[in-house]
């Protein structure tokens, strides 16, 4: 077979190099637009796991790396003059160009062809490489390729709000540290850690309104280095910052629909992109290109797209999940000061858990000490708060009480509300209602949030919304709302209600009774355009026109600055058990 690889970044030149050292036969060609001693960024970062991966594909590459490696275990979390370590992480960084290095002579050792400083087209990829049987398409986040066939791959580019900066400095360390300052201005996080001895890359990110305030929106490279530098001259240690095209940028989340066209196949950034505060940019495409490489040589004489389509059966789930995890964790990233108010060692938990991978659990047999740490601030501040003492039972902070107004809550499990769109004709609870919360209620949550409830039946979502106030029916049998209150009580467990109201944009028939298109490339479901009439006796919803709803004493709707609408519209809710929503309500 012949193979070309467009793009000469880490998970192309892998790619290129397990799938020759299987198949020495195969003729393997690597085109790169940039010359090979160049290279942007300064360190990437690999875990445990996946040094263990590569150790098992190449040994001799392995070796030269792990040679180069910066090793450290702790992450470091700076807030206020303070500093949380947190141990038991495992990590490795290393430079990027030295990286790029020794997969480049790994390649050339094994015979592969390597060609630096050749741009390709896509527009010519048909007919200068049309021996080719597999084209890899590795060129970057900013593929052409991938552009070029966008109505194959159908890829989903997110601009990302943050702002960020990639610099270097000659500051060592020996530990990950995220060095978090408050200006005046607004928040900036420093992700920094070593890569190799004398060199740590430190990337800064802030949200645009800090970004604007500081004024980098019009600074160039030397200019935004200097202001950072004064800015961070007490962590810096009085070593300078690095320059290596540190522009200000944004984060584009990349998720591709399909991997394949023809025999062209997305590899790398190229066709997904993980965000940089999990570290897993570099290890998601060298992980991808294991996988490609084994498909291609067990399927690839015989079938090419067989070969693509294991690649993607394989690939596709384990990136979802790492790009997952990469999403929330940038999003907390993008709101940071929502979590500023906290103290240090609170703050710290919720940076280390902030993707949802790590866990309370999964820290206790990563670091118990820094648990224990956490967990005495934490109940140090409820006795203060409170004068419920649990120093010396310590349970675990979920199972402690939490005050809401008046209301007590025996512990802080809360069930989200969900809705059933089980209610009768009249928007009153059924059977189902009473099976499904007491249920939960046994479960010893401390707080229920019952379903979205509309403040009256004709102010319904769908016509199987829960309503609330007089109905046009009496109201009786066990799924009455009544019929709830002793086990709830029975099970210290309290209840809250999520307060809903009908739109222009709402339904007049449950979801799966209704007319919804589905698209037939990816099976989605998309909603139509206008609302279908299910039933004669169906109503298209009305404009919400600021009156208040008959029927509904004790809700009342109150208008905002905004548009006309429902998005524009807050409850007041005056129910002991209620809990205003949208969350931007402070009343």
């Amino acid at each position: 077979m012949r193979i070309t690889v467009i793009g000469g970044g880490p998970g192309g030149l892998y790619f290129a190099l397990l799938t020759k050292k299987q198949r020495p036969d195969w003729s393997i060609d690597i085109y790169e637009q940039n010359q090979a001693e160049d290279t942007f960024g300064f360190g990437v970062v690999f875990s445990d796991e996946t040094l263990h991966e590569f150790l098992s594909r190449d040994r001799p590459s392995f070796d030269r790396i792990r040679h180069e490696f910066a090793y450290w275990d702790d992450v470091a979390i700076h807030k206020d003059g303070r500093e949380m370590r947190c141990a038991g992480n495992g990590f490795a960084g290393i430079s990027r160009m030295k990286l790029l290095a020794i997969l480049q002579q790994r390649c050339r050792e094994e015979g592969i062809g390597l060609h630096f400083g050749v741009s390709v087209p896509p527009e010519e990829i048909a007919t200068r490489f049309a021996d080719s049987d597999v084209i890899v398409a590795s060129d970057g986040v900013n593929s052409r390729i991938r552009e070029h066939f966008r109505a194959t791959f159908e890829p989903d580019v997110a601009i990302k709000s943050n702002r960020f900066c990639w610099m270097g400095s000659t500051r060592p360390m020996d530990e990950f540290n995220y060095f978090f300052r408050q200006t005046e201005h607004g928040i900036i996080c420093a992700h920094t850690y070593q890569y190799e001895a004398g060199r740590s890359t430190w990337i800064f990110e802030m949200d645009d309104a800090c970004w604007r305030g500081h004024g980098f929106d019009g600074m160039d490279e030397a200019a935004s280095k200097a202001v950072l530098e004064a800015l961070y001259a007490e962590e810096l240690q009085g070593h300078p910052l690095l320059l290596n095209r540190s522009n200000w940028r944004q984060f584009p989340r990349i998720f591709c629909n399909r991997w394949s066209h023809d025999n062209i196949v997305l590899l790398g950034d190229a066709k997904a992109s993980a965000h940089y505060s999990i570290g897993s940019g570099t290890k998601l495409a060298m992980e991808c290109a294991i996988s490609l490489s084994d498909a291609v040589v067990a399927h690839g004489p015989s079938s090419v797209p067989t070969a693509f389509a294991a690649y993607e059966d394989e690939r596709r789930t384990p990136c979802q999940i790492t790009q997952h995890n990469a999403d929330v964790s940038l999003a907390w990233f993008e709101h940071m000061n929502r979590s500023w108010d906290m103290e240090p060692e609170q703050f710290a938990m919720v940076v280390m858990c902030r993707a949802k991978a790590i866990t309370y659990d999964n820290l206790i047999v990563r670091d118990p000490g820094f648990v224990e740490a956490v967990d005495t601030a934490f109940y140090e501040r409820v006795y203060r708060e409170t004068g419920e003492d649990y120093r010396k039972s310590r349970p675990t902070p979920m199972f402690t009480r939490f005050r809401l107004r008046e209301m007590t809550i025996e512990n802080r499990v809360a069930m989200s509300p969900m809705a059933q769109y089980s209610a009768d004709a009249d928007g009153n609870p059924t059977d189902w209602h009473f099976v499904h919360y007491t249920s939960h209620a046994l479960g010893g949550a401390g707080l229920i949030f019952t379903e979205m409830t509309c403040p009256s039946a004709d102010a319904r979502i769908t016509p199987a919304a829960r309503a609330c106030g007089p109905t046009r029916r009496k109201r009786s049998g066990s799924g009455s709302s009544t019929s709830f209150t002793p086990i709830r009580h029975r099970r210290w467990c309290c209840s809250s209600v999520m307060p809903g109201a009908r739109g222009r944009p709402n339904s007049a028939g449950r979801r799966w009774t209704c007319r919804w298109r589905r698209r037939r490339r990816t099976g989605r479901l998309s909603r139509p355009r206008r609302c279908p009439i299910t039933r004669a006796s169906a109503r298209c919803p009305s404009r919400w026109t600021g009156r208040r709803w008959t029927g509904s004493p004790r809700i009342s709707s109150r208008r905002r600055s905004g548009p006309t609408g429902p998005a524009s519209t807050c409850w007041s809710c005056t129910a002991p058990t209620a809990i205003c929503w949208p969350p931007s309500c402070r009343r």
